[in-house]
């Protein structure tokens, strides 16, 4: 196995510190920037400790509607399925495994994109996922803090599964298929489920977890060279130490996409609280920050912080998901935008030149 790439070279991962001046301009209309402090990145770890920090993470803790009934149940069909995705200023066509909600014309007609679709359900309803294998590798599919009533689910290429489980606890998890030793994950088969507290605007039943707006932020890789083994089918045979990703996304989106139309930005006034839903897809650490507004941490894989943890950066693990709380200065002004961005800089859309890759904002109306 070779060594572990480094990415604190500026011609590899990572983008000159003028990206923060690009970043503060693009921030606000007249307020006072900002202080940022840059660690020079995070080293990309091989595929082994990839794997591992990712299997810790976990142990830690018409289209078809879901039919949710006065009894506090929810259930989804959901169809795993190839298909392409374009990133920005990607190559069209990267092949894709993704889940999609089974259409009317069943999981044949089914169009896979990334991230796979929201799954919300409200604390304490009785879930049940009825899963569709059209790939030709077997699925191994599990939710992270999430006990299963038949245990750890395997779908065979061609079969159909049903999983039941109660949504215990509120927050944000991540759901996925960990086969072909994790990849399958990295290649698109993870997407989010939000389980909804029982006290409206609140991530948590608690005060410090309360909220005006909320918004999902699904963290995913695309490197194209893992993606290309898909058709061949020989996604298990691909050594992770060379695994090099080239977009970096937020549900799906690579900036300037994240901002494009205006409607992707987070609106919210000055002195709201918005809720950020990280969830981590990725085989790697994913440090996020959020320039020019107060944060704090309210819960971690759906398990709420009695403490709220104040923070300029959130890592979040491979695997892992987090609830923060930002709340907009109340001194903000209409037309302010403040920045949600990866801290280790590495804001680029494979080689084309200028800002990109996990970049969003939020935006005062």
């Amino acid at each position: 196995m070779s060594a572990p790439k480094n990415n604190h070279s500026v011609t590899g991962a990572l983008i000159p510190a003028v990206v923060l001046g690009l970043l503060l301009s693009l921030a606000f209309s007249g307020v006072a920037s900002a202080m940022l402090s840059y660690d020079g990145g995070l080293s990309r770890a091989h595929s082994k400790a990839r794997l591992q920090a990712k299997a810790k993470a976990k142990h830690k803790r018409t289209h078809r509607r879901r039919a949710h009934s006065a009894a506090g149940s929810v259930s989804y069909d959901l169809c795993a399925v190839a298909g392409t995705t374009q990133p920005a200023s990607a190559p069209a066509g990267i092949p894709i495994w993704s889940f999609t909600l089974k259409p009317v014309g069943g999981c044949a007609a089914a169009v896979a994109s990334l991230p796979a679709p929201t799954l919300t359900a409200g604390e304490g309803d009785a879930v049940t996922l009825t899963v569709e294998n059209t790939l030709p590798d077997a699925l191994s599919f599990d939710i992270p803090g999430v006990t299963f009533n038949n245990g750890l689910t395997s779908v065979a290429p061609g079969a159909v599964r049903t999983i039941t489980f109660t949504a215990s606890n509120p927050g944000s998890f991540l759901y996925e298929s960990s086969g072909d030793a994790g990849r399958q994950s990295e290649v698109g088969l993870a997407g989010p489920l939000v389980v909804g507290s029982n006290t409206a605007q609140r991530a948590y039943d608690h005060v410090s977890a309360a909220y005006n707006v909320s918004a999902l932020m699904v963290l995913a890789d695309v490197d194209p060279n893992l993606n290309a083994t898909l058709p061949g089918g020989t996604l298990a045979a691909f050594d992770m130490a060379t695994w090099a990703p080239a977009y970096r996304l937020i549900n799906g989106l690579a900036y300037p996409d994240t901002a494009t139309p205006a409607t992707r930005n987070i609106s919210a006034a000055a002195g709201q609280k918005v809720l950020l839903r990280y969830v981590n897809t990725s085989s790697e650490h994913i440090s996020m920050t959020v320039l020019g507004a107060d944060a704090a941490v309210v819960g971690r894989d759906g398990s709420f912080l009695t403490t709220p943890l104040g923070v300029t950066s959130e890592t979040i693990p491979a695997g892992g998901t987090a609830d923060e709380i930002v709340t907009v200065p109340a001194t903000a002004q209409s037309g302010d935008r403040f920045p949600i961005y990866e801290r280790n800089l590495r804001l680029q859309n494979g080689s084309a030149p200028g800002l990109g890759g996990r970049v969003r904002f939020i935006v005062v109306p």
